[in-house]
């Protein structure tokens, strides 16, 4: 049947992913038919990979609407199939199930090379499993029989992905390939942001935003990155002040516990669930379980444990883990109202505190360094050795209250490598120095491991410490961001 095909606009620069175009365009080289389910962060470029790799195929793509009823996303598929076909009448159809919307769908693609491209999933299913049921019927009696059919399931809710495609029942052992698209390498997020950039300057705009595509474009026409952030997050129409609200409704429908969760760890740094359970006002059961977990698998926060209890322990802390989430929560959100009356909108720099930023980037390289432990055990030498890692920190501590050791990586080798992380402009010091000696002093170290004790840092330590011999490895944080991932 003569179709008229989506015809993707490529962007001129495709920059990295050449893995994961390596596995969708193999797949479309096998004689078989194929499910393939592609998930990821909003703006991480799912659609541009997507697009790149299946560009020159007969591509039908059906694009879900927000907030929408399932009879009212059927009949949407069903004018986008009206235009793809030249069929007018098609729009005027009715369908009450998916499954019907499917076996209509079958007889424009029983044979030839084809590809079905479901974009927002979650939205086209209305966060209902019902889609993928109806759709395993179709596809095991008619879909599947052409060899050359390529169906792609693209979402941008990593745990409606999860929970309701990719372990769902109906869909088990039929997708060819499950895709998790994560955000970009900072070696090709740095060449996107423009190589005559310095790396502290693109790392500033990676702990402040991460390595999302998007976020990256949306300021690397500016002077800096620094005034690019200022400008799109200060001023009423820039992009990233219009972008935390879209990121809740496009991953978990714009629920308000999840926001709940994220406003109160943007407040507290770290919180244990009793403590976000207190703050939400409900028990700390199965329902807090759920909306913990569907913030992980989003990336928006991550659980941590200290570095020698297990992960199923209770002691286990929760923090913000998307920079961009944690940086609109510090920096924008207090200020919105202002935002919106324009009272940055000609300097908007003026609304981002120089001082109060950079004492909140250190913070946000820690997080970043607990998520990149493999860089730091390959600059250390020892990510050929067993190990596991994480920060130390006591039962029972009050928020923000305590000791605790940044990181420490428990090694098979017998070695503990205890980092201290500092990201100022100051020079590390002395009083740096003998902090961090006190709090090695009261590390356990019952089966009397080795201590390596290491400082990850932006600036050079002073000559003071450097002649103590505090510290037995320097790692400076720019020899970490050089590293290809």
């Amino acid at each position: 049947m003569k179709l008229s095909p989506y015809k993707p606009q490529l962007k001129s620069q495709f920059l990295g992913r050449k893995d994961e175009l390596e596995v969708l365009t193999r797949i479309a080289t096998v004689e078989e038919s194929s499910i393939v389910i592609v998930y990821g962060r909003r703006r991480v470029g799912k659609t541009a990979l997507i697009e790149t790799a299946y560009a020159k195929r007969q591509l039908l793509r059906f694009e879900g609407l927000e907030g929408r009823s399932s009879i009212e996303q059927i009949q949407e598929c069903l004018r986008q199939l009206s235009i793809y076909a030249n069929d007018t009448s098609i729009a005027s159809l009715s369908f009450k199930y998916w499954r019907q919307f499917f076996e209509y769908l079958s007889r424009f693609v029983e044979s030839g090379e084809r590809t079905l491209y479901f974009e927002e999933l979650q939205w086209i299913a209305d966060y209902k499993d019902d889609f993928a049921g109806d759709l395993k019927l179709v596809w095991d009696k008619t879909l599947r029989h052409n060899k050359k059919l390529i169906i792609v399931l693209c979402g941008s809710a990593p745990s409606f992905m999860l929970n309701k495609i990719v372990r769902s029942s109906a869909l088990y052992n039929r997708s060819q390939k499950v895709l998790s698209v994560k955000p970009l390498p900072f070696q090709v997020f740095h060449t996107l942001m423009g190589r005559k950039r310095s790396i502290v300057e693109v790392a500033e705009a990676v702990l402040t935003l991460g390595t999302i595509p998007e976020y990256g474009m949306a300021i690397r026409n500016a002077s800096s990155c620094r005034t690019g952030i200022a400008e799109e997050s200060f001023r009423a129409d820039g992009f990233l002040f219009l972008e935390y609200d879209k990121i809740f409704v496009s991953h978990l429908g714009n629920r308000p516990w999840y926001r709940g969760v994220v406003e109160f760890l943007s407040r507290v740094r770290f919180a244990n669930r009793d403590q976000i359970a207190e703050h939400l006002g409900t028990s700390s059961g199965g329902e807090l379980s759920k909306i913990l977990i569907d913030l992980e698998e989003c990336g928006f926060i991550d659980r941590y444990v200290p570095f020698n209890l297990s992960e199923g322990t209770k002691t286990a802390r929760y923090a913000i883990a998307d920079p961009f989430i944690r940086f609109y929560n510090k920096f924008i959100r207090p200020v919105a109202k202002r935002i919106k009356e324009g009272d940055f909108q000609k300097q908007p720099s003026a609304a981002l505190n120089s001082a109060k930023f950079t004492q909140w980037l250190g913070l946000s390289f820690e997080a970043w360094c607990r998520r990149h432990t493999n860089l730091i055990a390959r600059q250390l030498g020892f990510s050929d050795v067993e190990y596991h890692s994480g920060s130390y920190f006591e039962r029972g501590q009050k928020l923000q209250q305590g000791f605790q050791l940044d990181l420490v990586f428990q090694r098979a080798d017998r070695v503990l490598s205890v980092c201290e992380i500092k990201y100022t402009d100051e020079a590390p010091g002395t009083a740096v120095a003998a902090n961090f000696q006190k709090r090695i002093e009261l590390l356990p170290n019952k089966k009397k491991f080795t201590i390596q004790r290491v400082l990850i840092t932006k600036t050079k330590p002073s000559d003071s410490i450097v002649k103590k011999g505090v510290f037995d490895r320097v790692v400076m944080a720019d020899e970490l961001f050089k590293i290809d991932e």
